[in-house]
């Protein structure tokens, strides 16, 4: 897979495949990585590219009937994992908040009856006005 080859991110971990180390290994060119799991015993990762990681988390999303962002995360770890993991589906899950906090709003205009379309502009600028709880700024 010429995508792993050229991924500066997994350098370390293609490294330690070409010496067989800490589980990862080359499985006809893709990087795998093998360890063991009280519960599940033996298992076996494959690490994903950066330039594959968010395809695979939105099809994973589509795939599972958009369950919530952590249980597809969930999913997604029982067979890939690549390095920061945690991080990037983190960050993911400020998005999956938002889209939350959206559709809670526009349901509130649609059982009013409201046009909620139209509403999605007013939607939107009120959030993007509204200071953030975390950070205490608007976006």
């Amino acid at each position: 897979m010429e995508e792993v080859k050229n991924d500066s991110s997994l350098t370390p971990l293609k490294d330690l495949a070409d010496r067989y180390a800490r589980g990862y290994y080359w499985d006809d060119g893709v990087l795998m990585q093998r360890h063991s799991d009280v519960a599940f015993g033996v298992i076996e990762n494959i690490i994903v590219p950066k330039s594959r990681r968010s395809d695979l988390i939105h099809l994973a999303h589509d795939k599972t009937g958009h369950l919530g962002y952590k249980k597809v995360i969930r999913i997604i770890k029982q067979n890939f994992v690549w390095p920061l993991m945690n991080r990037d589906t983190q960050t993911n899950g400020v998005l999956e908040r938002l889209h939350a906090t959206l559709e809670a709003i526009l349901g509130k205009a649609r059982a009013l009856g409201l046009d909620w379309v139209g509403q999605i502009p007013f939607v939107l600028f009120a959030l993007r006005q509204a200071p953030n709880r975390t950070t205490g700024f608007s976006p």
